[in-house]
């Protein structure tokens, strides 16, 4: 009996402990820590077969504490722990990020993000926007401007710094407002866009070309004041009028701070030099669909094409937007030249991961 007794103690003693421990025991749950953590891409495009970095950041140190757990739909993930290398695939569509974070009390939560791969980037570089002192901005500036936002893409205006001096508010407020939509980027196109023109030694000469460093120093800064002054921008991106530069200009550019892209620049130049690959217009200020498509190549990782919409006609509009309907069907993604900056400079930061 005291047997029996000693083994009744004994089972009770042990199911009571595992009683206590079935109290004691936490299941897994889902954490409310998540405000604290941020899923950061910092691009909301990336070419087929390019790289970029993506990491997670939190308020404190989280390497020692958490455990992070990658997939994507596309592409591959390379690496481990808050901060990875993203490949994109070969084809394009849209790259969905999940990455659960586990805590050491076995709390979990997920967190996501999403990024479009592209086949091709398209900067539009429209020259010699101009104050119109009838309709502010002419009628063609209009029209393109209203296809620009129609279609849904991006472009750049070469502002031209003389017009700044004296245009009217009206003005300054469709320009403001144009910079405000992000669909629209404004450059400095130089102060005067004197072109072709003879000096007294019977030579020719541009606004950016044969011309002394002085000279060029003041009309590219006199432009970067305009546009601080009038609109409240900081131009990133030159172009030189006519494309006409020197020695002197490439000086100069690489010496100015703020100027961060060139359009159709010196190789040399330690600024990011867009590269002129294809045209629009053949000849100047004549967009021509199948001349266009004699010599695009849908291959390319990048296009700037050149445009003169302020000197179309109905016809030559049409041309453009037939140029435009065909890059949208082929996946082309359309964006500024400070977006294609900042782009460049992610892609190096996911290399060298």
């Amino acid at each position: 009996m005291k047997t029996i007794n000693r083994l009744f103690s004994v089972l009770f003693l042990m199911v009571l402990i595992y009683l206590l421990g079935c109290e004691n025991k936490q299941n897994p749950v889902v954490s409310n820590n998540s405000n604290n953590f941020k899923l950061a891409i910092n691009s909301s495009i990336l070419l087929v077969n390019d790289s970029i970095k993506i990491s997670i950041t939190m308020n404190n140190n989280i390497e020692s504490e958490y455990i992070f757990q990658w997939s994507v739909n596309m592409g591959k993930i390379k690496g481990s722990g808050h901060q990875v290398k993203y490949i994109a695939p070969e084809n394009t569509g849209t790259a969905r990020f999940y990455v659960t974070i586990h805590d050491s009390h076995s709390n979990f939560f997920t967190l996501s993000d999403s990024i479009v791969i592209v086949k091709q980037l398209i900067i539009l570089k429209a020259d010699d926007m101009y104050w119109d002192n009838i309709n502010t901005i002419s009628d063609n500036w209009s029209k393109f401007i209203e296809l620009i936002f129609r279609k849904g893409i991006k472009a750049s205006l070469g502002v031209i710094g003389k017009s700044l001096e004296y245009a009217s508010n009206d003005y300054f407020i469709i320009l403001n407002y144009l910079n405000s939509t992000g669909q629209f980027e404004l450059w400095n196109h130089g102060y005067d866009h004197v072109l072709n023109e003879i000096n007294e030694n019977g030579e020719s000469y541009c606004e950016f070309k044969n011309t002394s460093y002085l000279h060029q120093q003041q009309h590219l800064e006199k432009t970067q004041e305009l546009g601080k002054n009038k609109l409240n921008i900081i131009f990133r991106t030159f172009g030189a009028p006519g494309n006409a530069f020197d020695e002197t200009t490439f000086k100069l550019i690489d010496e100015n701070d703020e100027i961060l892209i060139w359009f159709f620049g010196n190789p040399k130049s330690k600024k990011l030099v867009l590269k002129r690959y294809g045209e629009i217009e053949f000849p100047i200020f004549n967009p021509d669909f199948n001349k266009f498509m004699e010599t695009y190549d849908r291959e390319r990782d990048y296009y700037v094409l050149q445009l003169h919409p302020n000197k179309w006609d109905d016809s030559r509009f049409a041309e453009f937007e037939k140029i435009v309907d065909y890059l949208i069907e082929n996946k082309s993604k359309f964006i500024t030249p400070l977006e294609y900056y900042q782009y460049i400079q992610l892609k190096m930061l996911g290399t060298n991961l």
